[in-house]
């Protein structure tokens, strides 16, 4: 069967029938976010645009007449802290699916060790380490895998920069090792490319200093770094402060405030991410913006967008009926189906996962624009380096 939905309106009660589902009961979601901990800057944007999204379904009359609930846990950026919540609110709390959570390990860890158990619905606004693609029939995500963000910037680095040696820093958790492998896989095969030194560090570490006078040696033409914005923003003030000049490159976990959080050091960086601005549908997105500065009294960025989209999908798929745990994991596993949200038209494959295409930032003059925008206004593409030689 091939349903076509669409997120505004919230899907009306004759959409989809399901029988031998279990009785109805009452709309409620869990969300198990990481409000403490390396990754609390993206919670609590996600947590930001999933509220707006409880408002907006609840004044156009909840689910099938009924308000929208959402309990929120914090995951504290951690795989035990994160299972014990969505176990929480599972077993206590009686939720009838699960958004979350925001990092890729405590993602895995739910899912292995208590949705897929439990048989219920992981919605995650946030995590793409593809080793979650088709992981398990329980698991969807509105946000891609980073397997097109890493080939993008992976010719990024070997094709537009021409950087024949990078330096790699990756944060060793289930996001830096799905990352790294497929940043690597695409950068080496680029002729005359090569990784000459990759540096795995631990979550929430912030010392740096050998790793840095080690890489000042090894006079790379590029440095990549993979990890959290705590991270991040410790690692491109080490490496300025060292001396360094090579381009800094980074994956896309970054939030809009990480110009303000890196200060100086951040000029130049360059990142892509799939930015709901260039390529969520128009209208949506304008609707989304107005009510998240109204609301908040600011724009939006983009994990905000992906949580506001994943707390649409849920109150979607959990319309006409399918007010059990059943329910929702067939109505949202339909193929074909698309959700036409803030951050585009989501169509879950069968791997649960999304395609959307990433677009590519720089940091200039203490901004992040897109970098299209930056060369047509005169910028130079950072450390470009050739010898003349064939790349």
């Amino acid at each position: 069967m091939r349903m076509r939905s669409h997120l505004f309106p919230v899907l009306a009660a004759a959409t989809l029938a399901l029988g031998g589902c279990g009785g109805a009961s009452e709309p409620v979601v869990g969300v198990v976010l990481p409000f403490t901990g390396e990754a609390a800057p993206s919670g609590e944007h996600i947590r930001e645009g999933i509220n707006l999204a409880v408002e907006d379904v609840n004044a156009a009359g909840g689910v099938d007449g009924q308000p929208l609930k959402v309990l929120f846990e914090d995951s504290a950026t951690d795989d035990e802290t994160g299972k014990a919540a969505a176990r929480k609110l599972i077993e206590q709390d009686h939720v009838l699916a699960v958004i979350g959570g925001a990092t890729s390990s405590v993602t895995m860890a739910i899912l292995e060790d208590v949705c897929e158990p439990a048989q219920v619905v992981l919605l995650s606004p946030a995590a793409s380490s593809p080793n979650l693609s088709g992981k398990s029939p329980y698991f969807l995500r509105v946000y891609p895998s980073d397997i097109l963000e890493a080939a993008r910037m992976a010719d990024m680095a070997g094709h537009e920069l021409r950087l024949r040696k990078l330096v790699i820093f990756a944060e060793a958790d289930e996001y830096g090792r799905g990352y790294k492998k497929a940043l690597m896989d695409r950068y080496t095969r680029i002729k005359n490319r090569k990784v000459i030194k990759v540096f795995n560090f631990m979550p929430g570490d912030r010392d740096f200093d050998a790793m840095i006078q080690e890489t000042v040696g090894l006079d790379p033409d590029g440095i990549f770094l993979i990890g959290y914005m705590g991270s991040v923003s410790a690692l491109v003030n080490d490496i300025r402060t060292a001396g360094i000049t090579a381009p800094i490159l980074t994956a896309g976990s970054l939030t809009e405030d990480f110009p303000a959080v890196a200060g100086a050091a951040a000029e130049g960086v360059m990142f892509s991410s799939p930015s709901f601005r260039a390529i969520g549908n128009k209208d949506q997105a304008e609707r989304f913006i107005k009510a998240f500065k109204a609301r908040y009294g600011r724009e939006p960025g983009d994990y905000a967008a992906y949580g506001y989209d994943a707390l649409r999908v849920m109150a979607q798929v959990m319309a006409g009926g399918n007010l059990s745990r059943t329910a929702i994991h067939m109505a949202i596993r339909t193929p074909a189906s698309e959700y036409a949200g803030v951050t585009g038209n989501i169509l879950f494959g069968n791997e649960g996962d999304v395609v959307a295409s990433p677009t590519t930032f720089i940091i200039s003059d203490g901004a992040i624009i897109q970098y299209k925008d930056y060369l047509e206004a005169g910028g130079a593409p950072p450390g470009q380096t050739s010898d003349g030689s064939e790349d």
